[in-house]
């Protein structure tokens, strides 16, 4: 942000996880490594920008791949996403904040743990620390602790 007179301070990473319910695997087979996910449907995110059909996955220290799978479902609404992939309709990319809770509960299956589909950075702005207030520092401080525990934030 060149010409801002705010800094930009990152909190936290949050990794997307493939996952499907238990009864979309009973069906289907369940996948192990990334190649095997071309033999599976797809739940994709309509971001009204790109009709990607594939995942880009990583793994820490490994090169991207990239994986195309067949679309079952668009949508742009995460929700969606989610009780689409509870229901068994296909496997899902969804943010670790809004999946864990049902991989927890036994209701979703993280699939390759080991690989991670993206993710979601997030960010605070605020005023340079020249001109900060403590307690502006200890507000976005507390929320950077906050978030992290909520959403299961990576540190960075």
């Amino acid at each position: 942000m060149p010409d801002s007179e705010y800094v930009q301070r990152r909190l936290g990473f949050s990794p997307n996880y493939i996952v499907a319910s238990p009864e979309y695997l009973d069906r289907h087979g369940t996948p192990s490594e990334p190649e095997e996910l071309r033999d599976h449907c797809g739940i994709f995110v309509d971001n009204m920008r790109s009709h990607r059909l594939t995942w880009r996955l990583s793994r820490r220290g490994e090169v991207d791949i990239d994986i195309p799978l067949t679309a079952t479902l668009f949508s742009d609404d995460p929700l969606v996403t989610l009780n689409a992939a509870l229901t068994g309709i296909a496997i899902a990319n969804l943010p670790h904040g809004l999946c864990w809770p049902h991989i927890e509960a036994g209701k979703l299956v993280r699939l390759m743990p080991t690989w991670e589909a993206g993710g979601t950075t997030t960010t605070i702005l605020m005023p340079h620390k020249r001109g900060q207030l403590p307690s502006v520092r200890a507000v976005v401080d507390n929320l950077a602790k906050g978030l992290g525990q909520r959403m299961g934030l990576r540190a960075t």
